[in-house]
């Protein structure tokens, strides 16, 4: 999955499978991921604020410019 300039503020994502995603241009504001899959994601200048990571899996993922 691929997502592109996409505003995810105020997201809750619960066992969420995102594995190889890419997010390039995203803004993670006041998001919730709880036991989420991001394994292997890339985040390309995503902008991070407020974000609960509980359990969540980010192995071999790659952030890139991320604020």
């Amino acid at each position: 999955m691929r997502l592109s300039n996409t505003d995810l503020t105020g997201a809750v994502m619960t066992n969420a499978r995102m594995a190889n995603t890419i997010l390039a241009g995203t803004d993670l504001i006041d998001a919730y991921l709880v036991g989420a899959d991001l394994s292997g994601a890339t985040f390309t200048d995503v902008n991070f604020r407020r974000v609960i990571l509980a359990g969540t899996n980010l192995s071999g993922a790659i952030l890139q410019y991320a604020d």
